[in-house]
């Protein structure tokens, strides 16, 4: 049976910030250890994903045995204000939707017709800690990849460091295009289930949905603060990163034709300007109830199934064009963003052009 390590890694403070921070990195061994074939897997979660998850323990061991990987996650800045945890505290607290009359009230009377509770609100974020859905997530993954890379040589294993394959859905398929994008030819190939382009919930509310009892229904809009902390809406959006990266990196990727998060015409777009992509829409004909259940955003997907059918159709046996830490610089109207490997991990550096770094 497959190994399970855990260990805390550094990670960088957000800029302009002091902030001392660590996050849990969790990552799977083949049972019989790594050798000159095994490569490595990074899986990232998106929005209520939790890596210790029955799934993500199922994903990783699975994968660590069956394709012959060290497959590795973690927990990246601001992912608790993600998590489905903070999402159902919220919503089953009811102190949050009704003041105790209203409780006794709703708890007696019969509610004969529809009736939705709407509440917004606003979690305990700071400019040291928060969802800031962008670059600083895509770097902690990266410093996980770096930490296990550490790890296997401080063992005296070998492996094969130019297979590196990052899998996602949604908003942890997103994290990847940044995450090859700010190190251009470190992953040989990327899986993609519905990336988004730019995380809609930096500029919308997320929308909880509950019910609470016969026909009362909780709405809950969730407000998350990273524009304002972070101030570039520019360095959010994928274009931005793909116009000044060379990719080399194999990225296959599976888009819903009805996903009602990012339409098919915007990932087509993005696409069509990467080398080295391949985009597969999925409409009904594709729907087939065991990889693909539906066409909403994320397609309903089984994780394994779908992982199962893009490594062999693909043959990313053979994915070993990777394991090189390129440096990289994106610019937007605010600011010139570099990076670069710093005390041995990956760093990115910020400057406002004409005033030095901040």
């Amino acid at each position: 049976m497959a190994k399970q390590y855990i260990m805390n890694v550094s990670g960088q403070s957000y800029f302009s910030t002091e902030a001392e921070r660590t996050f849990p990195v969790v990552f799977t061994v083949p049972e019989q250890g790594p050798d000159e074939n095994t490569g490595l897997c990074l899986l990232v979660a998106g929005f209520a994903g939790d890596i210790m998850a029955n799934v993500y323990i199922k994903m990783r061991n699975q994968f660590a045995e069956d394709y012959n990987l060290i497959v590795i996650q973690c927990e990246y800045f601001g992912y608790e204000f993600m998590s489905k945890e903070t999402a159902d505290n919220l919503l089953n607290d009811l102190g949050n939707w009704f003041t105790a009359e209203e409780i006794g009230y709703y708890e007696k009377a019969i509610i004969e017709k529809p009736v939705t509770i709407e509440k917004s609100f606003k979690l305990d974020e700071s400019p040291d800690n928060f969802c800031e859905m962008g670059i600083f997530q895509a770097l902690d993954n990266l410093r996980a990849i770096k930490a296990v890379q550490y790890w296997i040589a401080h063992e005296g294993y070998t492996c094969n460091t130019d297979k590196i394959i990052g899998y996602g859905h949604s908003h942890g398929a997103y994290l990847l295009y940044i995450c090859n994008a700010l190190f251009p030819g470190l992953f040989s190939a990327i899986i993609d289930n519905s990336a988004w382009i730019f995380p809609l919930w930096l500029v919308k509310p997320r929308i909880l949905l509950k019910t609470w009892k016969k026909n009362v229904f909780l709405e809950l809009k969730l407000f998350y603060q990273g524009i304002q902390f972070s101030q570039d809406k520019m360095i959010y959006l994928l274009n931005t990163y793909y116009s000044q990266t060379v990719n080399t990196c194999k990225i296959y990727s599976y888009h819903s034709e009805k996903d009602q998060l990012v339409p098919l015409a915007d990932k087509q777009k993005l696409l069509s300007g990467i080398a080295h992509s391949v985009l597969h829409p999925i409409g009904e004909d594709d729907v087939d109830g065991e990889i693909f259940k539906d066409l909403n955003h994320g397609l309903g997907a089984d994780f394994l199934k779908m992982f199962d059918m893009v490594y062999r159709e693909y043959h990313l046996e053979n994915a070993d064009n990777g394991g090189k830490w390129n440096k990289n610089t994106i610019v937007t109207e605010m600011y010139e963003y570099k990076s670069g490997i710093e005390g041995g991990y990956p760093f990115i550096s910020r400057r406002n052009v004409g005033r030095g770094e901040d």
